[in-house]
């Protein structure tokens, strides 16, 4: 059974190849990592297909690792992404109508000046001739993107800059600290919004209803402002992630320049081959299974491949 050890040195420089060698000898391996125990992963497109789709395998508690934050937080940290089956169905039917395609084309001729402003903002940060995209241009974007949307002062930003960086770094004293600042800011956000509603996505979850009338509770409110914080770590890594990838395939690079038209395609290409996310969240067998020849324990942790 092949074994990826997480923290090796060669799988850190170049988790990709690491995964790929492992891939093609099997589909399934074996991870080790310090503090969390081994776990199974299954390393193929096919395979990672049908275990997302077996009833045999849940999200439970424990695919979580609880940030050391305080008490009174924990109610908001709990987002979609722990939910299994009709509560998970219910939010989804709900915050649906406010992540359409059609909506999120409404908000681009906000977020194109923020883009560009970090973009005209790179050369002051150009040390030898280079700049960290990452720094200074990824990780800033999303969480700009999101006080936008939210209706978070323009006095409030750089504070909530500080807020993502740090959520990006995943732990320590300081994410502790940046937890409640994100809690009492959306709730603060919610309350303008319910007093004075804005065409934003904020006052599109606080307007959200069902045909039954059911609608988003106030800790669901703020649970799903953390959760777009979360999520902002995705498009910051994936932007860094495809600019490299381009740069190293100037062909493809070329290409996408001569045809905007292909971004669409590209994106979803990219997020394919280099995508933010090695690891997705651990599932674990509801009962005793079989994984390619491999004999998994009920209640035993299980996690996808990248695909």
């Amino acid at each position: 059974m092949p074994e990826i050890d997480l923290t090796h040195p060669d799988v850190l420089r170049d988790p990709f190849t690491g995964y790929g060698r492992v891939r093609e000898r099997s589909p399934l391996a074996r991870l080790r990592a310090p503090g969390v125990g081994p776990m199974w992963a299954v390393t193929r497109y096919e395979a990672a297909k049908a275990l997302l789709a077996d009833a045999r395998f849940e999200i439970n508690a424990g695919s979580f690792l609880r940030p050391d934050v305080p008490e009174h937080c924990l109610a908001y940290m709990r987002t979609m992404s722990e939910q299994d089956g009709p509560e998970h169905s219910r939010q989804r039917r709900l915050v649906a109508p406010a992540f359409t395609v059609r909506r999120a084309a409404a908000f681009r001729p906000r977020i194109e000046p923020l883009v560009e402003r970090l973009l005209d903002g790179l050369p002051e940060h150009a040390e030898d001739g280079s700049v960290d995209l990452l720094r200074h241009f990824t990780r800033p974007l999303p969480i700009d993107v999101i006080c936008a949307l939210v209706g978070i002062p323009d006095a409030d930003r750089p504070r909530w800059r500080g807020y993502g960086a740090t959520i990006a770094a995943g732990a320590g004293q300081g994410f502790a600290e940046a937890v409640p600042g994100i809690m009492e800011g959306a709730k603060a956000a919610i309350a303008r919004r319910r007093a004075d509603p804005a065409d934003d996505l904020l006052s599109d979850l606080i307007r959200a209803q069902a045909e039954d009338g059911d609608r988003l509770g106030e800790t669901e409110l703020v649970t799903m402002v953390w959760h777009l914080v979360l999520a902002g770590q995705t498009p910051a890594n994936l932007i860094a992630n495809a600019v490299a990838v381009l740069l190293d395939h100037p062909e493809q690079l070329a290409a996408l320049r001569a045809d905007p038209a292909l971004m669409p395609r590209a994106v979803e290409e990219l997020t394919r081959w280099c995508g933010p996310t090695l690891l997705s969240i651990p599932r674990y067998p509801r009962e005793d299974v079989e994984l390619y020849g491999t004999p998994v324990r009920a209640g035993h942790r299980d996690h996808r491949g990248r695909q």
